[in-house]
């Protein structure tokens, strides 16, 4: 949100903000103050997503900056022992890994798509993936939340070079931010 917050205040932005939560869009809404539009949509679905970046286009019928900070952290305990007399423990959860990775992969796809129908005249067009500090070193106790964030950046270089050809900028970014995962870490 702090990205969202820095461009609103150059007066110059539309932004069109997409979230599974309709809470944290609300909350959202209420903290940005530039113009802007919430869809309520799931980056785990292909289709989800491809049709909220059609109406984003065809409402603005242009994409400058697509902003993936898309992520979920792990709610089971990933080293949870299970008795052997069980059989196989039950399947992981892999929410984490369908909103971090599939979500990043969806978003970064269609985001190429759009930044190709632009008009001319829009230029430096950005794709900037969000790691977290997670993307970058890795975080004892959530080990799907870390392996899908380290894909941020390995997806940001794979991407970079075709994409920059094509005059679209890539990037991926870690940071340190107060958030559950911190929370959790450090308490």
């Amino acid at each position: 949100m702090a990205v969202a917050k820095a461009l609103a205040a150059t007066a110059s932005w539309e932004f069109h903000i997409i979230d599974i939560d309709k809470a944290a869009a609300k909350t959202a809404a209420v903290e940005l103050a530039a113009p802007k539009r919430f869809y309520i949509g799931d980056v785990t679905s292909y289709d989800s997503t491809a049709l909220t970046f059609e109406d984003i286009f065809n409402r603005s019928g242009r994409l400058d900056l697509v902003f993936c900070g898309a992520g979920v952290l792990e709610q089971n305990d990933f080293y949870n022992d299970h008795p052997p007399a069980e059989g196989p423990p039950p399947a992981p959860d892999q929410r984490t890994i369908d909103v971090n990775y599939k979500g990043t992969v969806n978003v970064s796809y269609l985001a190429q798509h759009y930044f190709r129908r632009n008009p001319p005249e829009v230029v430096d067009t950005n794709l900037v993936l969000m790691a977290s500090c997670t993307g970058l070193y890795p975080v004892p106790g959530f080990p799907l939340y870390v392996s899908s964030k380290r894909e941020f950046p390995m997806s940001s270089g794979a991407l970079s070079g075709r994409l920059l050809a094509d005059s679209y900028q890539t990037l991926a970014l870690g940071g340190l931010r107060k958030q559950k995962l911190l929370l959790k870490v450090l308490t």
